[in-house]
């Protein structure tokens, strides 16, 4: 009966909804940053912990929180324009999920074509980190959703990783790699909306041996824009173009990585040496 409790609760943190604890977002310009942070303990006594910062400019959020039965659970996120990163580890029996996200409005024009023609262009992101899934019942995963002129997504990837005890298998999308979207129809000199996402989770539950789950999620190597590329306007290839922004952002060009932030080391430093204690318990 012990061993089907802890077996049970396993299961409950695999199907547990990612996401289920971030807080609402409320838009509050046509440029806002967003990072979220959501952490839920599967086991009580525990507190889920959740975070959102918004607005323009970098926002960044972290926090830690803990369980019952050796559950603990960190996460951090921030996001720039052009330049996103997570952070998401959990230890025992919880669900991890941390999300961030630029949005901005982008104008293309060209001295050669008269605003109001059609045109179609393409737009690249780096992303690059590491999925951890070694223990229990456990998995780390990634999404990134970029879009471009609104409707559905004009770039999607995705990595899963589980632990040994769920076959211990990768798929998706690798890591370290660019990735170009499809082709965005856009009109010269109209500004459309542009937003890229990234979320990372970490979801861990006991094993039926009751092994605890243990998994991370490191995206602090990050997720950087690349810029745009093969502009047409009438089917015809345009060399020349400006990315104006009401962020003031020129999303024409890729855009560098930053120093990492003290803070969000730190935090990513003491979530991976608490799990080393614990494991070696």
């Amino acid at each position: 009966m012990f061993e089907q409790k802890w077996a049970l609760w396993g299961a409950l943190a695999i199907l547990a909804l990612p996401g289920a604890h971030l807080l609402a977002i409320t838009t509050t310009t046509d440029h806002n940053n967003i990072a979220q942070i959501g952490l839920t303990p599967n086991f009580t006594p525990g507190v889920p912990y959740s975070d959102l910062q918004q607005g323009p400019g970098v926002q960044f959020v972290g926090g830690a929180t803990t369980g019952g039965f050796n559950t603990s659970l960190n996460g951090t996120a921030r996001a720039d324009y052009g330049v996103l990163k997570n952070f998401a580890s959990a230890y025992g029996s919880a669900v991890a999920v941390t999300r961030s996200t630029w949005t901005d409005m982008v104008t293309i024009t060209s001295p050669s074509i008269p605003n109001g023609t059609p045109g179609t262009l393409t737009f690249s992101i780096y992303i690059n980190g590491l999925l951890q899934a070694d223990l229990g019942s456990s998995y780390a995963a990634y999404s990134v959703t970029g879009d471009m002129a609104g409707g559905f997504s004009d770039l999607s990837r995705t990595g899963h990783l589980n632990s040994p005890a769920l076959g211990g298998n990768f798929t998706g999308d690798q890591l370290g790699l660019t990735y170009t979207s499809s082709p965005v129809s856009f009109v010269y000199g109209t500004p459309m909306p542009m937003s890229v996402q990234l979320e990372v989770s970490a979801v861990v539950g006991y094993d039926g041996n009751q092994n605890p789950g243990s998994a991370t999620g490191n995206f602090l190597n990050t997720l950087l824009w690349n810029g745009i590329a093969n502009v047409t306007a009438n089917g015809n290839a345009v060399p020349t173009f400006s990315a104006t922004s009401s962020s003031g952002t020129n999303w024409a060009n890729a855009i560098a990585d930053l120093p990492e932030p003290a803070s969000l080391a730190l935090l990513a430093f003491g979530s991976l040496s608490l799990m080393a204690r614990r494991c070696r318990r």
